[in-house]
Parts: C-alpha cells; structure tokens; sequence
C-alpha cells in the first residue's frame, strides 16, 4: 500500500492521528478506521471525491496488494523451485535471500510460478462462459507470445554472459507465465468460442461461419468537402428514402450529448419522427416512417436488408465532442479542508508552512463565506 496525504485510489492510505482511512483491493468503497489506542472502534464508509462519511460497516476483510502472499508455504515453495530452475543461488542473490527471510522484494511477481503449485486462468473462473473473438485477436496474440519469447531469450542470454560480479536477472520460462496461443486454444475446452471477423470465410474445423448479411453504410465524405452542399441535408434525405423503402433507421451517437445534438441538428434540417432507441427490440418496434436515435459508439455505419445504421462520424467525419468548461468549485475547497484534522500541518501558497485549527465563516462584500484559519 501507499501512504497519501488524502485516499483517492485503490491501494492508497492516510494517517491522521487515530483515523486510518483505506481503499484495498476487492473493495467498492473506501473505509474510514477510527482507533482509540490500538481499540478499533468504528469502520466508516467515506466519499473519496468529497472525504465525508457515508455510511458504517460492522466488519471489513483485507487483502494485500499483491498477486504474492508470504506464508511459510509460499515461501518454502518458492526456494524448491527456484533451485530446482536455476541451481544453487549465489551468496548475493537478492531475490532468494529476501523471499527466504520473509521479506518483499520488488518485482518478485514475475516469479509468481515458484509461489503455487499452479496459475489459474480466466477460464479457471468462468468455466462456462462463451469467449468471442475479433478478426484481429489471434493475430495479435502471436504476435505479444513472439515478443514474450523474444524479451526471455534476451534475458537468458544477459544471465549466461553476466559478469561474475554482476548479479543476473533469472527469467522464469514464459509457459509458467503465459498461455500460448495454441494453449489458449485447449483451454477453451467444451465452450462456446466465436470469431467475429469482418471478411465472408468459410466453414473451419468443423465451426460453422453465419453471415450477418451487413455491408459498410453510406459515408458523407464527398458531401462534406463540397463548401456547394449542406450535408445535413444529404443525410435527411438518405434517411428519408431509406424509411420509404420500408427498412429500419437508427442514428447512431456516441454519447448521450452528441446525440441530442445532433437530433436537435436534423430536426432542423426537417427530419421529423425521431424516437430515442435503447434496445434491438425497441427498433424492431419503431413504426414506417420513424427514425431511431441511438448511443452507440459506431466508429462507421452499416446496412443489412432490413436497418440502416447511420453513425454519428459518417455526417461529420469526426466525433462531436463539448469542452468541458467545468472550473474547481469553491466547494470542491471547503471539501478538501474538509478533510483536514485540527492539528494537521499545511503549507499555503504564499505565507508557507501552517498548522490548521479550524473552520468558520466570515463575510465577504457582504455574502458569509468559510476560510480557515492557521497559525
């Protein structure tokens, strides 16, 4: 864990007095520890963004915050696979001597095989569940295997020409790390495994290939280049012939405010009977002549024989993206000092080191305002 002034991510803690507040691992909420001595005598839920409590809990369970557990039976483990790999180890060995001694030893993750008998997989977890593919996944996985296997071989080779002097970096062998393409592959088992592929391929290994009948949308680009033609007008028109061919039309956005407006967009551009969608079975009961708005964060659009899916970048040829104007908030202030104990050591930007006593409140032309004050 690492100690902070204030918590606001997993793994962090802060000390102040006899409050220890916490977010660890396996944890939805931060936890706000109230000790009298070494009497733990309250468990709070606490607000990371605003610091204040929320709620109380009877009991909590914590984990470390690492793959690796230092127990007598990790640690024994560990030493009999570790000389069973690499031989004796040397007096300067500072990956052994520390495990031994039951001590941390930063990066020892990467000798995580040597802790367990095994390593399970996410399929260990999820033995049922179907595992779908893209057209680009098991080419990217041989290709990460083959930079695995090259990043060992490296480090093999810096381990056998080290210098006597030098302590070398033993590398576990990347099949107690890693899965195989052609292992991840067996592991899969009796489940369900889909290829999701963009090109029409034939029946494989006995996998039967279904075409989903799609094919690339209408792109506006052409419109957009011509300073002569407005393409928003071009796209209600689309639209408009599509709904009178008798098939199903969504404008796809990719976020709720980048679908307002550009519905808004349409709509004055004369494209009427607009309805917001958010389900498959919503579209299939949109009526002739409606249109469905959507969020969908399509980087293109498609057709089948019955829907048209025209996304958001096809008309602008880019995302509609707002600036967030959003400026820090005297309250997001009265928060942090919120959080302060009477007490606590703080450094103002102009007047230097200080120790916080408190809160009140003053007024400023006229309106009450809380400031704290130091001395």
């Amino acid at each position: 864990f690492e100690r902070v002034p204030t918590v606001r991510g997993l793994g962090e803690f802060a000390v102040r007095g006899g409050i220890l507040d916490l977010l660890a691992p396996g944890w939805s909420e931060a936890l706000r520890l109230d000790f009298f001595g070494d009497t733990l005598e309250s468990i709070r839920v606490f607000d990371v963004a605003t610091q204040r409590t929320t709620g109380q809990r009877k009991s909590m369970s914590l984990q470390a915050m690492s793959e690796v557990a230092l127990t007598p039976e990790t640690i024994s483990r560990f030493r009999r696979s570790y000389i069973e790999a690499f031989g004796a180890p040397s007096r300067d060995d500072a990956l052994y001597a520390a495990v031994s001694e039951g001590r941390r030893f930063a990066g020892m993750e990467h000798w995580l095989p040597f802790f367990y008998e095994r390593l399970e997989t996410v399929f260990d977890y999820l033995p049922d569940a179907p595992v779908v593919f893209d057209h680009l996944a098991h080419e990217a996985l041989a290709e990460r295997h083959t930079l695995i296997l090259d990043h060992y071989e490296a480090r093999r080779k810096q381990a056998d020409s080290a210098l006597k002097d030098a302590v070398p970096y033993k590398p576990v062998a990347p099949d107690l790390l890693y899965l195989s393409p052609e292992n991840l592959r067996s592991s899969l088992g009796p489940r369900e495994d889909i290829d999701f592929t963009v090109f029409d391929a034939p029946d494989v290994g006995g996998k039967k290939v279904f075409h989903a009948g799609s094919r690339h949308g209408r792109s506006f680009a052409e419109e957009r280049a011509d300073p002569n033609i407005n393409v928003f007008d071009v796209v209600v028109k689309h639209i408009a012939d599509e709904r009178a061919a008798r098939r199903r039309v969504i404008v796809a956005g990719w976020t709720e405010g980048s679908l307002d407006r550009l519905g808004q967009i349409l709509a004055e551009h004369h494209l009427g009977n607009l309805k917001t969608v958010a389900t498959l079975a919503e579209v299939e009961k949109l009526e002739p002549g409606q249109a469905g708005l959507a969020v969908l964060p399509l980087e293109s659009g498609f057709e089948t024989d019955g829907l048209v899916v025209v996304a958001e970048q096809d008309i602008l040829g880019d995302r509609l993206i707002r600036r967030s104007k959003r400026k820090k908030k005297a309250s997001d202030f009265i928060a942090e000092a919120s959080s302060l104990s009477a007490g606590d050591i703080v450094v103002h930007a102009d007047h230097g080191i200080g120790r916080f006593i408190g809160l009140r409140t003053i007024e400023a032309v006229g309106i009450p305002r809380k400031t704290f004050y130091d001395k």
